[in-house]
């Protein structure tokens, strides 16, 4: 069974449990570990998360420490969630689905402007 607790940066250091702040890559490398995500709601967290863990206000410890016991004491729900974060990273967030969203994304704008492109 493993838990993680993701914070932002810029919480309050008691809340900064892992991993230590460095951006998106470590938080996806947590949960695609497979451990149970409990997160901060701040930046792009949420949606990072989304259903595969446990999402508390920022800045609220009360909240944080509530979720972590809560999940903590739940080995099946640590089970469940983990499983759930590790599916999500690799249903979303690999470099071929990243790719692929910005491909289409650029080809969208470039066709609304106007430009034409040629490969070959």
């Amino acid at each position: 069974m493993q838990l993680a607790a993701v914070a932002p940066e810029h919480a309050p250091s008691g809340q900064e449990l892992l991993p230590p702040p460095g951006g998106s890559p470590p938080r996806l490398i947590v949960l695609a570990s497979g451990a149970a995500v409990v997160a901060a709601a701040a930046g792009g967290l949420p949606e990072v998360v989304g259903d595969a863990g446990v999402v508390v206000p920022r800045g609220d410890p009360g909240a944080l420490a509530e979720a972590l016991i809560s999940v903590g004491g739940n080995p099946s729900a640590c089970s469940r969630l983990g499983e759930a974060a590790r599916e999500r990273v690799l249903d979303r967030f690999t470099l071929d689905r990243m790719v692929g969203a910005y491909v289409q994304a650029t080809a969208g704008l470039v066709g609304r402007r106007g430009f034409r492109t040629s490969i070959g």
